[in-house]
């Protein structure tokens, strides 16, 4: 297959790519379209006249993907959506990584790492799967399955925020290094707040 990108072609093979993390038949010149060849009828003088195939492969960046734990992965699409799956606890986070729009966070994931989205400037929201029995989200901010304990707070998320009246714990680091500015409105039903909750804020 080919595929048109200012004014010029590229070749693409998604079934030899299909399942990759990292593609090797994606928007590529002819050159580096390496164990492919062409039919003759698709490589006539008349064929690359209409359609100009690139002279370099279009330089793509990757989407990153990693580990957040024994058993956990990670994947942040071009959305900056970024999924964690697999199942335990994380031990380790994702502090600064501006890229960061929303996190969806898997049924497997135990344990979240306290401050591990730190400095996200953009990031707006959690997701919890449904099928996750530690976590919950509320107004995109997650707590504690039973909602007495607030884990983690969206540092990109501006504007006042009302702490829920279930809440009776804010949790280590659950504003961690917010970036964006706003006033919080604490309910008389919290009790506790735990160490660093609302460290470099």
């Amino acid at each position: 297959n080919i595929v048109q990108l200012d004014n010029v072609y590229y070749n693409v093979d998604s079934t030899w790519d299909a399942g990759a993390m990292e593609y090797s038949f994606f928007l590529k010149n002819e050159a580096d379209f390496t164990d492919h060849e062409r039919d003759e009828s698709y490589d006539t003088e008349d064929f690359h006249e209409y359609y100009p195939m690139a002279s370099e492969s279009y330089p793509y960046k990757p989407l990153p993907y990693g580990t957040c734990g024994d058993n956990l992965t990670w994947e942040l699409n071009s959305r900056g959506v970024l999924t964690i799956s697999g199942e335990g606890e994380m031990t380790s986070g994702f502090e600064n990584m501006t890229e960061i729009t929303s996190v969806v966070i898997g049924d497997g994931v135990t344990k979240i790492l306290p401050g591990a989205f730190g400095g996200c400037t953009y990031l707006k929201s959690f997701t919890i799967d449904e099928g996750n029995g530690y976590y919950e989200t509320i107004d995109g901010v997650i707590f504690t399955e039973d909602l007495g304990t607030l884990v983690a707070f969206p540092t990109g998320k501006s504007g006042t925020y009302n702490v829920p009246d279930s809440t009776t714990t804010i949790g280590e680091k659950a504003f961690y290094n917010r970036i964006n500015p706003g006033a919080f409105v604490i309910p008389a039903s919290v009790t506790t707040v735990e160490d660093y909750a609302f460290a470099e804020f």
